[in-house]
């Protein structure tokens, strides 16, 4: 199933520093968070790290793949002092039919929500989720 309004939201993957970015704003993050980096206010920076949220197993000689979660950023905050894991959305915009004007709203899959719950779920105390829009 591709997503309803085209590739990634009619973004075009990146590429810098050898990983690869789903969007152009992914990368400003990216950029923004390397220079943190350099300051010294973070440390341990990753990119695209993996959480596995459900082990894969086998039920009726069928085998189901693991559920995994893949955030943008994971760091340690100095100034926080918190492991924070980040995940930058797509906003779009559309047209309402009363009010024929754009507004902009976060779009998000029903997949993706069902995967931030049992990932929020499992966070530990010391780490904090941000979605940065």
């Amino acid at each position: 199933m591709g997503f309803p309004f085209g590739k990634k939201y009619g973004n075009k993957r990146q590429k810098f520093d050898g990983y690869s970015f789903d969007s152009q704003k992914e990368l400003d993050r990216y950029l923004v968070l390397k220079a943190r980096l350099a300051a010294g206010q973070i440390k341990d920076l990753e990119i695209h790290p993996k959480f596995v949220l459900l082990e894969g197993f086998e039920c009726q000689g069928k085998r189901y793949a693991p559920v995994t979660f893949n955030p943008d950023f994971r760091y340690f905050d100095l100034e926080l002092g918190k492991r924070v894991v980040e995940d930058v959305k797509a906003r779009f915009k559309y047209k309402t039919k009363k009010l024929r004007i754009h507004k902009e709203k976060p779009f998000v899959t029903e997949q993706y929500t069902i995967k931030i719950r049992f990932f929020l779920r499992d966070l530990p105390p010391d780490t904090v989720f941000m979605e940065v829009y």
